[in-house]
C-alpha cells in the first residue's frame, strides 16, 4: 500500500466525477504518494494544522500509471 493525503472535498469531487485529480498532476505531472514509513512525517510537515483531511490507502497494483519510487528524498518523500 501507498498513501496520499488530500481533503475531504477533493475526495468528494472524485467520487462525484469518478476520477481523482490533484493539482500536482497539473503543476508537477504526478501525484505524491508516501510509504507507510513516510506518511506521518508528511502529515506533520506538509499538512500540520489543516482540517478536513483524509488519508487514501492505494493498492499500487491497481494504478494505471507507472509508480516511481525516488531514492534519497527528503524525509517527507
Amino acid at each position: 500500500m501507498i498513501f496520499h493525503i488530500t481533503t475531504f472535498d477533493e475526495l468528494q469531487a472524485a467520487r462525484e466525477s469518478g476520477f481523482y485529480k490533484h493539482d500536482s498532476l497539473e503543476t508537477e505531472g504526478f501525484l505524491h504518494f508516501s510509504t507507510a514509513e513516510q506518511v506521518i512525517n508528511v502529515a506533520n510537515t506538509k499538512f500540520l494544522g489543516q482540517n478536513n483531511l483524509v488519508l487514501l490507502a492505494v493498492n499500487e497494483g491497481m494504478l494505471e500509471s507507472e509508480l516511481v519510487y525516488e531514492e534519497n528524498m527528503a524525509p517527507y518523500g
